[in-house]
C-alpha cells in the first residue's frame, strides 16, 4: 500500500450516517418522555460516534502497516458489522429481540434444523437464493463500496491524527459511563432494558441492580419416563371406559381472536367445554409448548429430555398400557429439534400410526390432516388422535378458492416494511383472521362428522394453540419474544362427557393430560407424578410457569403467573440450568400487562411460594 495512502473518510461517514438513521428510528418509536428521553437520545448519539471513530481509529493504525490484504480485510469486517446491525435492527423492530437470538435460532442446531426452520417460517426460495448470494458477495461488498466512495472524493482526502481520534474515543467512553450511571438511577427496569437493546452495540457497559432471589435448592431434574411409568403401573391400569381422545394443537392461536365472527364453529364448541378464567401456554414458541402438553412437565426440561431420553412421553406410554391406540397426524414440522423423538420416542414407536405431511402449503397440509383423520376415525373408543395444524403460522394461509371473509389483505407479509412502518398491520391481521377462519371451517366439518357417527358426546376433545401471536401491542410482531398475554394467552378448550362440577380458574398446557388421566382413572397417585395438576384439583395454588425462546438451548428466561401478576426472571447458572443458584428479576406486570409495582418482600414471598414446585 502506498506510503501516502489515507483513510477514506466518506466510507466511514456513510457508516456513521447509516447507524444514525437506525438510531433515529429507535428514538422516533420510543415511549420515553422528559429526562428519560434526553438521556436516551444523548446516549444514542454518543455511541454512534464512539463506534464509528473506533473503526476509523483501527483503519488509521492498519493503513500504516502497508498491507493491502490486512487493510481491506478490516474494511470487509466493518461492512459485516454494519450488516449485523441491520439484522439487529430488524430483530428489535419486529420481535423486540437481539442479534444473539437470531444466531441461536438459525444456527445453533445444525444444518438439518436450519432447513426445518426455513420451511416452518414459510420462507420462500427466492429469499433464500438472495440471502445466499449476499453471503457469497459479502467479502467483496465492503471493499467495493470503499473503493467506489474513494473515487467519488478523489483528492479531497484528509486524515485525523490518531491521537485526536483516541481522545474522542475516551471522551465518548467516559460520557457513556456517566449516562449509563444516570440511567441505572432514573430509568425504570422496563426503560433500562429498552435502553440496552437499542444501543448500536446491543448492550450497555453497566447493569442495573435487580432483585435477586436465592434458590434454596438446585432445580429438580426431571424423573426418567421409565420410572414414571413403573410407578403409574404398580396398580393395574384397567378401565372399562376408554372414550376417544382428540387433541388439536393449532400453531400460533391467540385466544382473543376466537370470536363468533372469526371462528363460529370453535366458538360454539367452547360452550361444551370447561370454563376457565385464564388459560396459558407454557412457552412463547412451539417445541417447549408441545413438550409441556404431551409430557405435562415444566417446559425448561425439554432440552434435558432431548439429550437424555429416547422413549417419548410417559403420558403416552401410560395411555398405551391402558389400551389406547395412538395416531399422530401433523402439518407442522415435528422433526424440528428432534421433537418427534422427544414426544413419540425413537422411530415414533409410541404411535400406532404416524404421518407428518411435507412439501405442500400449510393450508393444503391441514386439509390432508383432516381428510386422514376422518379416514382413520373408525372406532367409537380406545383411540387417541394427536393433530398438529399449521395454517395459522406466519404467513397465515388458506386455499386460493376459499372465500376468505376478512378484507383487505396483503398478498404477503413484508417484514422489512413492518420493521419501520405499521400501516399494513390491519391487512396482516386480516390474513391471520382468515387463516383462523379456514381452520375453524375444517374443525367444524370434523365435529359434524363426529356427531353424525354418534361419537361426539362420549369423546374427550381438546383444542389449544401452542402459543399466541403478537401484532406490535408491546413492540413485537409474531411470537418467541415476549412473555405477555398476547403471546401466552391461548385457548384451552376441553370437552368431557361428565366432568366434575368445579374446576380451577387458571389452566395451562401442563395441566391437560393430568386432567385426562384424572378423569379416566380417578387416581391421584398417577396425576402427582407430573408437574402439571388436574383441572379438577382445587387444592393446589393458582400458579403456572412459562418460558421464552432460547432456540436449541434450555430456556432460562421464565415468567411466573399466579392469576394476578406476571413476574419475569432469569436463571443464573454456570454450566446448566440444574446448577442455578439465583433468579434475577427482570420485570413485573399485572395480568393486564400494565406496570404493577410490588415491593421486594412481596415479590420474594410470592416467588418462593410457587418455586417450591420446581425443587
Amino acid at each position: 500500500m502506498p506510503n501516502k495512502e489515507k483513510v477514506n473518510w466518506l466510507y466511514f461517514g456513510l457508516i456513521f450516517l447509516f447507524l444514525s438513521l437506525l438510531s433515529f428510528v429507535h428514538f422516533y418509536y420510543s415511549t420515553y418522555v422528559g429526562w428519560s428521553l434526553f438521556l436516551y437520545a444523548f446516549s444514542l448519539v454518543i455511541e454512534v460516534f464512539a463506534e464509528t471513530f473506533l473503526f476509523y481509529f483501527i483503519a488509521s493504525a492498519l493503513i500504516k502497516q502497508k498491507s493491502r490484504l490486512l487493510y481491506y480485510g478490516f474494511i470487509s469486517f466493518t461492512f459485516l458489522i454494519l450488516l449485523m446491525q441491520i439484522i439487529h435492527f430488524m430483530m428489535l423492530r419486529l420481535m423486540d429481540s437481539n442479534l444473539l437470538l437470531f444466531f441461536k435460532t438459525f444456527f445453533s442446531a445444525g444444518f438439518d434444523n436450519f432447513l426445518f426452520l426455513l420451511r416452518a417460517c414459510n420462507i420462500n426460495i427466492y429469499f433464500i437464493i438472495l440471502a445466499s448470494l449476499l453471503i457469497v458477495l459479502l467479502p467483496f461488498a465492503g471493499p467495493g463500496l470503499y473503493v467506489l466512495t474513494k473515487r467519488l472524493i478523489k483528492k479531497r482526502i484528509f486524515s485525523l491524527p490518531i491521537r485526536n481520534i483516541l481522545l474522542i474515543e475516551i471522551i465518548c467512553f467516559v460520557s457513556l459511563l456517566g449516562l449509563e450511571k444516570a440511567g441505572r438511577k432514573f430509568l425504570s427496569s422496563q426503560e433500562w432494558r429498552y435502553f440496552q437493546k437499542t444501543m448500536p452495540i446491543g448492550s450497555s457497559f453497566q447493569k442495573k441492580d435487580l432483585l435477586t432471589i436465592q434458590l434454596h435448592k438446585p432445580l429438580k431434574k426431571p424423573t426418567s419416563p421409565v420410572k414414571i411409568v413403573r410407578k403409574a403401573t404398580k396398580k393395574p391400569l384397567t378401565t372399562t371406559y376408554k372414550p376417544n381422545i382428540y387433541l388439536f394443537i393449532l400453531e400460533a392461536l391467540r385466544k382473543d381472536f376466537l370470536t363468533f365472527t372469526v371462528a363460529p364453529n370453535i366458538h360454539n364448541f367452547s360452550k361444551d367445554c370447561l370454563a376457565f378464567d385464564e388459560t396459558f401456554s407454557n412457552a412463547n414458541y412451539s417445541h417447549p409448548s408441545w413438550f409441556a402438553v404431551l409430557h405435562a412437565s415444566f417446559p425448561f426440561h425439554w432440552k434435558y429430555f432431548q439429550t437424555h431420553f429416547q422413549c417419548g412421553s410417559p403420558i403416552l406410554q401410560i395411555l398405551k398400557k391402558m389400551g389406547y391406540e395412538i395416531s399422530v397426524i401433523s402439518s407442522a414440522e415435528l422433526p424440528y429439534y428432534q421433537m418427534d423423538m422427544v414426544l413419540f420416542g425413537k422411530d415414533h414407536y409410541l404411535a400406532n400410526f404416524y404421518e407428518n405431511f411435507f412439501g405442500k402449503t400449510p393450508d393444503q397440509r391441514d386439509q390432508l390432516c383432516f381428510n386422514l383423520l376422518k379416514e382413520k376415525n373408525i372406532k367409537k373408543e380406545g383411540q387417541l388422535f394427536i393433530v398438529f395444524l399449521d395454517s395459522t403460522h406466519s404467513e397465515y394461509s388458506w386455499p386460493q378458492d376459499y372465500k376468505a371473509p376478512f378484507t383487505p389483505v396483503c398478498d404477503s407479509i413484508n417484514y422489512i416494511e413492518l420493521s419501520y412502518n405499521h400501516s399494513s398491520l390491519d391487512k396482516v391481521k386480516n390474513r391471520y383472521a382468515n387463516a383462523i377462519n379456514y381452520l375453524d371451517h375444517l374443525f367444524g366439518s370434523f365435529i359434524c362428522s363426529l356427531k353424525e357417527k354418534n361419537i361426539y358426546d362420549d369423546s374427550i376433545i381438546i383444542l389449544t394453540g401452542d402459543h399466541g401471536e403478537e401484532f406490535f401491542e408491546e413492540n413485537s410482531f409474531f411470537h418467541s419474544s415476549h412473555l405477555n398475554r398476547y403471546q401466552l394467552s391461548v385457548p384451552i378448550m376441553c370437552k368431557f362427557k361428565t366432568p366434575p362440577k368445579h374446576q380451577r380458574k387458571i389452566a395451562s398446557h401442563i395441566d391437560i393430560f393430568p386432567s385426562v388421566l384424572d378423569y379416566l382413572t380417578k387416581r391421584n397417585d398417577i396425576v402427582s407424578l407430573f408437574d402439571g395438576c388436574s383441572f379438577f384439583d382445587l387444592q393446589r395454588p393458582l400458579f403456572t410457569l412459562a418460558v421464552s425462546q432460547n432456540a436449541n438451548l434450555a430456556p432460562d428466561h421464565i415468567a411466573i403467573i399466579d392469576g394476578k401478576t406476571i413476574m419475569h426472571f432469569k436463571f443464573s447458572y454456570k454450566k446448566d440450568l440444574y446448577d442455578a443458584t439465583h433468579l434475577h428479576m427482570i420485570s413485573q406486570q399485572s395480568m393486564k400487562d400494565e406496570p404493577k409495582e410490588l415491593s421486594n418482600s412481596e415479590i420474594t414471598s410470592l416467588t418462593e411460594k410457587n418455586l417450591k414446585y420446581l425443587y
